[in-house]
C-alpha cells in the first residue's frame, strides 16, 4: 500500500530518477561498444537513442506504478497502445500485443509547392550575388514568431529540405539491430524488468525498420550548414547523420526557450547535442553554472545565447507581479511529473 505523504512521493520520485539514469548510463555503455563496430555516421544506435532511452524508462516506470497501485485511474490512460510508444499500462497489465501495434514515426520533411516555389523565387537574387553560407534547414521559420530567416539574413541562402517517406537508410541495418537487441536483452536483465524480454527487442527492432532500410541512401543536404530545432528528434537526428557523412556541420535550436535551465540526459551529449557542431540556447545560465552541471556542453559543441522570442516580447524591466483574481487558484505543474 502506497503512503500518499509528501514525503513518499519524495522518496518515489528519487528513485524513479535514479532507475531512469541507470538506463541512460546502461545505455551509454552499449552505444560506445556499438563504435568500435559501426561509425558514428552509419551508428543506427546512436540515432535511435533517444527513442530506446524512452521505451525502456517509460516502461520501468509504468511497471513500478502499477506495481504500487498508484497508476492512473482513467481508462484513456490505461489503455494499450496501438502506435509510438508501444507499451501502455494495460500492455503490461495483460501482455502485449507487438504484432498488432503500428510501427514507425514516418519522418520525412515533404514541403508543400507553394513553400518550394516561394523559396526558389527568393533564392533568385543569389543568381547577381554570392551568399556568405548557406543553409540547408525544414523551414526558414525557426523560432515560433513571424520572423522568416532569409528575411532578416539576407546574406544567408535557405535550402529547404524535401524528404519523402522511407529516405533514411544505413550499411549493415541489421547485424547493427541484432547487436543493438543483444545489448538491450543485458539491460533489462540488469534493472530487474518485468516486461518479456523478447516483446520489447521485437517492438525496437520493427520501430527502426519502419522507418530504416539497409543500404545507402542517396539523399543530398544543400549548402554549407545544417540547420534544425530540437536535436532529439528523429527526423532532425537522420539528417544530423546524412550531414555527417557529407562533412556538413550541424547546428541545433533549443526548444522550448529552456537551456541552462536544467540538468537531464535529453540536454546530454547523446541528447539535444548528439551530432551538433553547435547549439543555439537562451541565456548564460549553462556558462555560468557548468561545472555544477553533470549533462554540460561537450567538448568540441559551441554553445550560442540568445533572447528567447516568446519570453522577451513579455519581458517589463519594470515587473513587480502577477495581478490577479484571489478566487482563481493557480497551479504549477512541473513537466517532469507529467506521465
Amino acid at each position: 500500500m502506497f503512503d500518499y505523504s509528501p514525503e513518499s512521493f519524495v522518496t518515489y520520485i528519487d528513485r524513479d530518477n535514479l532507475d531512469s539514469l541507470n538506463v541512460y548510463n546502461d545505455l551509454v555503455l552499449a552505444h560506445k561498444k556499438s563504435l568500435d563496430n559501426y561509425p558514428a555516421e552509419i551508428n543506427i544506435f546512436g540515432v535511435y537513442f533517444i527513442d530506446i532511452l524512452k521505451i525502456l524508462t517509460q516502461t520501468l516506470l509504468k511497471e513500478k506504478e502499477i506495481g504500487f497501485g498508484i497508476e492512473p485511474n482513467e481508462p484513456f490512460l490505461n489503455r494499450e497502445l496501438e502506435s509510438w510508444p508501444y507499451v501502455g499500462y494495460d500492455d503490461i497489465r495483460y501482455g502485449c500485443k507487438t504484432k498488432e501495434k503500428k510501427f514507425g514515426k514516418k519522418p520525412s520533411a515533404i514541403q508543400g509547392k507553394k513553400k518550394v516555389l516561394i523559396q526558389s523565387l527568393v533564392n533568385l537574387r543569389y543568381i547577381v550575388r554570392k551568399p556568405e553560407v548557406g543553409l540547408s534547414l525544414i523551414s526558414p521559420k525557426i523560432d515560433y514568431g513571424s520572423n522568416l530567416l532569409w528575411l532578416k539574413t539576407p546574406d544567408i541562402k535557405t535550402n529547404l529540405i524535401n524528404t519523402k517517406p522511407g529516405w533514411f537508410a544505413v550499411p549493415r541495418l541489421n547485424e547493427q539491430i541484432e547487436l543493438l537487441k543483444e545489448q538491450v536483452c543485458q539491460i533489462m536483465k540488469k534493472n530487474n524488468y518485468l516486461f518479456p524480454i523478447d516483446s520489447m527487442t521485437f517492438l525496437i527492432e520493427s520501430h527502426i525498420k519502419a522507418d530504416c532500410s539497409e543500404g545507402h541512401h542517396n539523399f543530398k543536404l544543400k549548402g554549407d550548414i545544417l540547420l534544425l530545432r530540437c536535436g532529439n528528434e528523429l527526423q532532425n537526428r537522420m539528417l544530423s547523420v546524412a550531414a555527417m557523412q557529407q562533412d556538413m556541420p550541424v547546428i541545433n535550436i533549443m526548444h522550448g526557450e529552456g537551456f541552462g535551465i536544467y540538468d537531464e540526459p535529453i540536454a546530454s551529449e547523446y541528447g539535444e547535442q548528439m551530432y551538433s557542431r553547435a547549439i543555439l540556447g537562451y541565456g548564460n545560465r549553462i556558462t555560468d553554472i557548468q561545472d555544477t552541471y553533470k549533462f554540460k556542453i561537450k567538448k568540441g559543441v559551441k554553445y550560442i545565447p540568445s533572447n528567447g522570442v516568446n519570453s522577451y516580447k513579455y519581458y517589463q524591466p519594470e515587473f513587480s507581479g502577477v495581478k490577479h483574481n484571489k478566487k482563481v487558484s493557480y497551479y504549477y505543474y512541473p513537466t517532469t511529473l507529467r506521465g
